[in-house]
């Protein structure tokens, strides 16, 4: 049996609606390639790589797909793998394939889908991330701030406090009136409040570790 991961084309178009299909039924949800999911009929001008493992006779086992949505920025769209075939390393397949495909594009950043079913995708693709790059994207999906990097002010590496033996950053970043009044919460935000220093240092609910921290930027 040969595995490839190639770019899609037509010839690939009834194998993956059969996929497609039972991929959205395992999930709860109905493939409508003539309603709301008509966009799988111009695959072509709807992404920017759709690419499909297949195995023998071109049977379509995998997919994965980038939707442009800035000149620098993608979305990760449309991972699936067959249930059959899961457990091989074929998913971190799938993930290096469009990674790949996103730096040749001259795509800076890959916007992850926050639903459930893509915690694996979100895994992988952290994996690649620089520590700034991690900020950036879980700012961004739990409270709707895009921080650009010259807006960090302060970095410094600590050891993590949950994964032993792993080392975690702890940045500091200027955000604007503007941003504070557009917060909108993702699936982890529940609330938030505007502390003074000493409020936030005295705060019992914080954790000591991040008062430790914050200490050290005051200290600088």
């Amino acid at each position: 049996m040969e595995i490839k991961v190639v770019s899609y084309s037509e010839k690939f178009k009834q194998s993956l609606f059969s996929f497609t299909d039972a991929c959205f039924s395992e999930l709860g949800k109905k493939f409508e390639p003539e309603g709301r999911h008509t966009y799988y009929n111009d695959i072509e001008n709807t992404f920017k790589e759709f690419l499909c493992m297949t195995i023998d006779n071109d049977q379509v086992i995998g997919t994965v797909a980038l939707k442009k949505l800035d000149d620098n920025t993608a979305e990760l769209k449309a991972l699936y793998l067959d249930r059959g075939y899961r457990g091989r390393g074929l998913g971190k397949l799938l993930i290096d394939a469009i990674i790949g495909e996103a730096r040749t594009s001259g795509f800076k950043t890959i916007v992850l889908d926050s639903m459930k079913q893509y915690e694996e995708a979100r895994k992988l693709y952290e994996n690649e991330e620089t520590s700034y790059e991690t900020m950036r994207r879980e700012v961004m999906e739990e409270l709707n701030i895009d921080i650009p990097e010259s807006n960090v002010v302060w970095i410094k590496y600590y050891d993590s406090i949950t994964k032993p033996g792993k080392r975690s950053a702890f940045m500091v970043a200027n955000i604007s009136d503007h941003q504070i009044e557009n917060i909108r919460f993702g699936e982890e935000g529940q609330g938030y409040k505007m502390v003074s220093f000493r409020e936030f240092l005295e705060d019992k609910n914080v954790i000591d570790q991040m008062k430790d921290r914050f200490s050290d930027y005051l200290n600088k």
